[in-house]
């Protein structure tokens, strides 16, 4: 045989046997690092690149599945996943063959499309009166992922803020915080940013401006209402205001009270400025008068009373 033949086919096998070689080596792998899945159930397939044999689990997880635990050489499973009632979730497959590892993350949509997360106000104008302090906010994030919010309370130039503490995030949702008095007699300024990722990595933001001023705590009652004569009849009035304290509504509208008994305050939403007045009928010959008052107590101790003073017309006042 001709030896330049015989070089060639020596060639050739060394090649093949090459060939051969990087095969049976070829690295643990999967078709994917990371499967983004809809909110609705299904099911994806996931490749799985081996040589030997390999196993696969899944991380703690009631809303998937895996159909199965191992398998040998190039194969594939099947991923399947519950509807998703809630936010952005995520599961984790990993497949091992021998000491090599190979994962991939499942990350299935909000039902709820887009999370929200803001500030019922974007800025707040407060008075020189500290204490405990609550602003509700508007959010569909559930109650167990309000943990997973990152609070940032920074002055307007991004320094540090010593007047607010015990920033925190409690059911509802509320911000709840610490508000030291302001003695220094002038405004002071502080951004308070909140921030969720989701599982699925989408970001939401929402900032508030808070100016505690100098000016001392007070309330404004709806002008149309103050010196009316209300009707001798049964009825239900609502009482509205403005205040300098709004983190401290719950605390106002908790210390209502009235000082007439045919006058009953009702307080359906402890974040509102309007609560309600339940008034009996008036069957006396004479108009009668109710005193409603609101009571803040700063931080110190200081009590500051507010009160709306409540006519009701007589009987034969409606006649005339």
């Amino acid at each position: 045989m001709d030896k330049k033949f015989c070089l060639l086919l020596f060639s050739l096998a060394l090649l093949c046997g090459c060939a051969q070689k990087v095969l049976l080596e070829y690295p643990l792998a999967l078709s994917a690092k990371r499967n983004d899945l809809p909110a609705d159930a299904g099911s994806t397939n996931v490749i799985v690149y081996a040589n030997t044999d390999w196993t696969i689990s899944l991380s703690e997880c009631d809303w998937a599945s895996i159909d199965k635990t191992s398998g040998s050489g190039l194969g594939s499973f099947v991923f399947r996943f519950d509807e998703n009632p809630g936010p952005a979730r995520k599961a984790l497959v990993t497949v091992r063959e021998g000491d090599r590892i190979a994962t991939i993350e499942m990350v299935q949509k909000s039902s709820f499309g887009e999370m929200t997360l803001r500030f019922i106000q974007t800025s707040l104008s407060l008075s020189r009166a500290g204490g405990e302090s609550v602003l509700p906010l508007e959010s569909n994030i559930p109650p167990a992922q309000l943990k997973d919010i990152l609070i940032s309370v920074k002055g307007q130039q991004g320094e540090q803020v010593d007047w607010i503490s015990d920033v925190i995030i409690a059911q509802g949702p509320v911000l709840k915080y610490k508000l030291d008095e302001n003695t220094l007699g002038t405004d002071r300024k502080a951004v308070i940013s909140l921030a969720y990722t989701d599982d699925f990595g989408t970001e939401t933001r929402t900032n508030l401006t808070l100016t505690q001023t100098s000016q001392m705590p007070s309330i404004s009652w709806d002008s149309s209402l103050l010196g009316k004569a209300f009707p001798a009849e049964a009825s239900t009035i609502s009482l509205s205001f403005s205040t300098n304290l709004l983190p401290f509504v719950p605390q106002l509208l908790a210390s209502a009270k009235s000082s007439a008994s045919w006058a009953r305050i009702v307080t359906n939403d402890p974040y509102s400025t309007v609560f309600d007045v339940v008034l009996r009928a008036n069957n006396r010959g004479a108009d009668r008068v109710a005193r409603i008052e609101l009571t803040f107590t700063s931080s110190d101790g200081t009590k500051y009373p507010f009160s709306f003073i409540l006519v009701q017309a007589a009987t034969s006042s409606l006649s005339n």
